[in-house]
C-alpha cells in the first residue's frame, strides 16, 4: 500500500525543500539536500523521532535489514539496531554519568593456591559497565594492571576464583567495574593462602627446611606448621672471611630456637661495622615465583645445632646442604661474652667459643 502525504505550508513550519536524484530535504530554509545523503533533516530546535517499540514489539518485525533502527521503550531503554543476526543496543554516555560503584564483599573457601572473593556492582554510573572482576597482588592498594579475574559485566553480585597463587602468602585484593566513565574499585580485603604440609629437606620459601617447631618453642602452633628455613648459599663471598664484628660489645643475644632473629636486631643495633656476618644475614635477598623474601638472620645456638644435625654430617641426616658445609666453622648469633661467641665446626659438631674477630663462614635462616 502506498500513502501519498501532502505537505501544506500554511500549517507547516517544515516543507519539503527540495527533492531531486540524489536525495530529500526536509528544513524551512530552502536548502538542497547533503550530496552524502538520501535524507537531509535541518532544525535548530527540533529532532527526529525514530519508530518507538516494546522489545516484544521489536522482536515480532519480519526479516529486519541490517541496520534497521528502532528506540525500545521498556527494560534497558534505548536505540537498538540491527545486525543481521541480532538486535544490538547502542551504547550511550550519560551527561552526567560517573564511574560505577563496587563492592568487595567477602573472602571464602581459601586453600594453599587458590580463594574465591565475592562482590557486588551496586550501580553502574549511568553507563553500562562492560567489565567486572577482583584484581589481585601480593603488594597492598591492586589496580587492575596487575593480576586481575574477570567476572562478567553489568550490575548485580559475582564472584572470581583466584588459582595458581602461591602458598602460605599473603594477598590484596579489591572488586573493580569497568564502564566507559573509568574503573572503579571496592574496598581491600587481604587473606594468607595456607601453608602446605612440608617436611625437613623441602625447597620451600626461598631455601631448605631444616626444622618443623615442636610443642615448647616460641611460635609453635598446633593447627598450623612453622619452622625454619636456610639459604642455600654461604654469604661470605670467600672461605672464613667473615667477623662476628664488634668485639668488646656485648648485645644480650640468646641461645634457643626463636631466639636468632632478635639476636640479629640486637647486634646491629650496637654495631655499624660493614660486612659483619649479621649484616649478611640481614641483607640477603631472594625472589622466588615473584616473592622476595628478605626477612633473613644469623641462626642462634640452638638453631645452627639443628642445622647441623638435619645435614649430611649430623644423626638425622635427610638433607642436603651445600657442599661448603665441609670443613669449616660457621657463625651463630649467641654469645658467649663481649669478646667471643659461638661457632660450630661441621665436620665434627664442635660448637667452639671463639674471639668475635676470628673469620668464619656465615649461613642465613628465617621462619616459616
Amino acid at each position: 500500500m502506498k500513502i501519498i502525504l501532502f505537505l501544506l505550508p500554511c500549517f507547516l513550519s517544515f516543507q519539503l525543500a527540495a527533492q531531486n536524484s540524489t536525495g530529500v530535504a526536509i528544513n524551512n530554509d530552502n536548502s538542497d539536500p547533503d550530496n552524502s545523503a538520501m535524507l537531509d533533516v535541518k532544525s535548530t530546535d527540533r529532532g527526529v523521532l525514530i519508530p518507538r517499540m516494546t522489545a516484544s514489539q521489536r522482536n515480532t518485525i519480519n526479516a529486519p535489514a541490517v541496520g534497521l533502527l528502532v528506540f525500545q521503550t521498556d527494560a534497558n531503554i534505548g536505540f537498538y539496531y540491527h545486525n543481521g543476526t541480532e538486535w544490538m543496543y547502542v551504547q550511550g554516555i550519560s551527561t552526567t554519568a560517573t564511574i560505577a560503584s563496587v563492592s568487595t564483599v567477602a573472602v571464602t573457601s581459601v586453600t594453599n593456591n587458590g580463594a574465591n572473593i565475592s562482590a557486588i556492582v551496586n550501580s553502574d554510573g549511568g553507563a553500562t559497565v562492560n567489565a567486572r572482576g577482583i584484581c589481585y597482588s601480593t603488594s597492598p592498594n591492586p589496580t587492575i594492571n596487575d593480576n586481575s579475574v574477570t567476572s562478567g559485566s553489568g550490575t548485580g553480585s559475582y564472584n572470581a576464583n583466584l588459582s595458581n597463587l602461591l602458598s602460605g602468602t599473603t594477598y590484596y585484593a579489591k572488586a573493580y567495574a569497568t564502564n566507559s566513565i573509568g574503573t572503579s574499585y571496592g574496598s581491600q580485603v587481604n587473606f594468607t593462602t595456607n601453608f602446605p604440609t612440608v617436611a625437613i629437606g623441602d625447597n620451600f620459601q626461598g631455601g631448605t627446611v631444616f626444622y618443623i617447631l615442636q610443642n615448647g618453642d616460641p611460635g609453635y602452633d598446633p593447627n598450623v606448621q612453622h619452622g625454619l628455613i636456610v639459604s642455600d648459599v654461604d654469604l661470605n663471598s670467600s672461605n672464613k672471611d667473615t667477623e662476628y664484628g664488634c668485639k668488646g660489645t656485648l648485645n644480650g643475644t640468646g641461645p634457643a630456637i626463636g631466639d636468632g632473629a632478635n639476636n640479629t636486631a640486637l647486634i646491629l643495633s650496637t654495631c655499624s661495622t660493614a660486612g659483619i656476618a649479621a649484616e649478611l644475614c640481614n641483607n640477603y635477598s631472594i625472589t622466588v615465583g615473584g616473592i622476595t623474601y628478605n626477612d633473613w638472620f644469623l641462626p642462634s645456638q640452638d638453631e645452627i645445632q639443628e642445622l647441623y644435625n638435619h645435614s649430611q654430617y649430623g644423626p638425622t641426616g635427610g638433607m642436603t646442604l651445600n657442599t661448603s658445609f665441609g670443613n669449616v666453622e660457621y657463625y651463630t648469633s649467641t654469645e658467649t661474652s663481649a669478646d667471643k661467641s659461638y661457632h660450630l665446626h661441621f665436620s665434627n659438631n664442635n660448637m667452639h667459643n671463639d674471639g668475635k674477630d676470628k673469620r668464619k663462614n656465615v649461613r642465613a635462616v628465617r621462619s616459616f
